[in-house]
């Protein structure tokens, strides 16, 4: 019986951590963002930023390898590829 409660308040200490770890507030936090005074723009801008910052030619091509892949499963026919 005593196994069963330490097992249940474990669980509920590790349910209590994740929850803690997928506050909002955090994540703006590691955005670079104060949670106090954030608007829609900040948070736009500020993907923009990292998006920006984190693009290579690597990323470019795999970009580009994508939108032919979705193009080509839009074609019907070979012959508009």
């Amino acid at each position: 019986m005593m196994l069963s409660a330490d097992v249940s308040s474990m669980l509920d200490r590790i349910l209590d951590a994740a929850t803690d770890n997928l506050r909002f507030a955090k994540i703006l936090v590691q955005m670079g963002l104060d949670p106090s005074s954030v608007t829609w723009n900040d948070i736009f801008s500020r993907l923009l930023e990292i998006f920006l910052h984190n693009i290579t030619l690597a990323n470019m091509f795999a970009l580009i390898g994508a939108i032919f892949f979705v193009a080509t499963l839009l074609t019907h026919t070979m012959v508009p590829l």
